[in-house]
């Protein structure tokens, strides 16, 4: 799934919080248990092979918007009323997102025997299941689980 997809997931949990660091790890947890079902996916093989190349340069631009955008549309979506109210929802967008940020500097860094125990762990995660159970349907099934995480987040909401 795409950092904004695990953003929108993370928040919307994290939006029935009052607790940041339940917030951080429920929505942290939101993103393996999501990593599990088929979904969309971008093409970032490039990080894979060549992490330092030139070519990975736009793989890293498209990383970096997808970032963005996973912390300022939840933010829109569930617009905190306060700044209280907005530190649980960052730490269940963070939450969300951390997982594949640490995947990437696993990439970079790949001396790290955490990152490199996480990279492991992650990739067992994310190929439980694969999109050839489920072809073609795998941005359909994110489009659904971030609508039902909005719905969710929205009706439950803490904030």
């Amino acid at each position: 799934m795409i950092l904004l997809g695990h953003a929108i997931v993370g928040g919307a949990l994290a939006a029935t919080q009052s607790n940041p660091v339940a917030a951080f790890f429920i929505a942290l947890a939101s993103h393996y248990a999501t990593d599990m079902i088929p979904h969309y996916e971008y093409d970032a093989r490039i990080l894979l092979t060549n992490p330092r190349s030139r070519e990975a340069r736009s793989a890293y631009v498209r990383v970096a918007i997808d970032g963005m955008l996973g912390v300022i549309v939840p933010l829109l979506i569930f617009a905190p009323q306060t700044v209280t109210a907005a530190v649980p929802l960052l730490a269940g967008i963070v939450g969300g997102m951390l997982p594949d940020v640490l995947w990437g500097f696993s990439k970079l860094f790949p001396r790290n025997r955490i990152l490199a125990a996480h990279f492991r762990f992650h990739y067992r995660v994310h190929t439980f299941f694969t999109d050839k159970e489920f072809p073609r349907l795998g941005g359909t099934i994110t489009l659904a689980i971030c609508a039902c995480a909005i719905w969710f987040g929205l009706r439950f909401s803490a904030l």
